[in-house]
């Protein structure tokens, strides 16, 4: 980077001189600008913070209730010390946003974590026309090749209905926030009944359901008694295990699949279409088969 770049890269992350604030800053600093609440981009610590309107009540839940936090709709334009800021639509999860400098007659985007597939939980992605573009590149590589939703919504009620035949409850295993109410959305007017939701999730369900984005019927799994009977075939959103591939399920999942009654439950995660997961490259280069295979469930 140059020394008259309108986004310089310092210690604390990306900052913008002339407007003195930080975007998706990895330390805490005064003024910091975020573009979702994913916890890798929306750290606390900071004084003041600026978001789109819609991840408010994420950030919220995540920062603290006391966050000194400042909102825009998409589009809004902010004028900070001379600089115009406005968030742009990021198609990633809900309130996710581009950032949009611009400064004597210069604009730079800082994309953040975006993506251009439909997705009914959050605004769809938007080309913002810049001079510079600094974006996120974790699934740049062409090994990555990805299913169409429908296809993926096709591929988990057909493997839910394979378990309940076979008189098993059907364990998913989901990001808490963006990836579980992706799933819950697509299957709406298709689920069999409802979708026992590990605790972690309920709060961040709830935050996307009064944002107005239809999901299936859900009920807490900590509400639900134990059972052991075959019939109580269920499928349960949960976080992203921490086992390694072929390690088997997290705690949590263990955890859950023993709350709703679980005689042997599945277990099943969304992975590429190619070989991903047995590729030895990633991003930042050559690595374990099983680091691939972690990298390949998303983010």
């Amino acid at each position: 980077m140059r020394d008259d770049d309108l986004i310089q890269l310092r210690p604390e992350g990306l900052y913008c001189p002339p407007a003195e604030l930080y975007i998706d800053p990895w330390k805490p600093v005064a003024h910091a600008v975020l573009t979702h609440a994913h916890a890798d981009h929306a750290r606390p610590g900071s004084t003041r913070y600026l978001a789109q309107r819609d991840a408010a009540p994420i950030l919220r839940h995540r920062l603290g209730r006391d966050l000194d936090l400042t909102t825009v709709a998409y589009g809004e334009a902010l004028d900070v010390k001379g600089v115009r800021v406005s968030l742009h639509p990021a198609g990633h999860i809900l309130g996710s946003s581009q950032v949009r400098l611009e400064h004597e007659g210069r604009v730079w985007v800082v994309t953040g974590d975006f993506k251009r597939d439909e997705d009914p939980t959050c605004a769809p992605f938007e080309v913002v026309p810049c001079d510079a573009i600094i974006t996120e590149a974790t699934f740049a590589l062409p090994v990555y090749r990805w299913r169409p939703p429908g296809e993926v919504i096709d591929a988990i009620l057909a493997w839910w209905n394979d378990c309940a035949a076979r008189g098993r409850n059907a364990l998913l295993c989901c990001y808490a926030l963006g990836k579980a109410q992706r799933v819950l959305a697509g299957l709406v007017g298709r689920a069999p009944r409802p979708v026992l939701l590990h605790g972690a999730m309920e709060p961040l369900v709830k935050v996307y359901r009064d944002a107005g984005v239809a999901m299936v019927e859900t009920e807490p799994a900590t509400d639900r008694p134990k059972e052991r009977s075959s019939r109580a075939r269920w499928c349960c959103a949960l976080p992203r295990p921490r086992a390694r591939p072929g390690r088997g399920a997290s705690a949590s999942a263990r955890w859950a699949s023993r709350r709703a009654g679980c005689r042997c439950a599945a277990t099943a995660v969304a992975r590429p279409t190619t070989a991903a997961s047995r590729s030895r490259t990633t991003p930042t280069g050559p690595r374990s088969s099983t680091r691939s295979a972690r990298a390949a469930r998303g983010g």
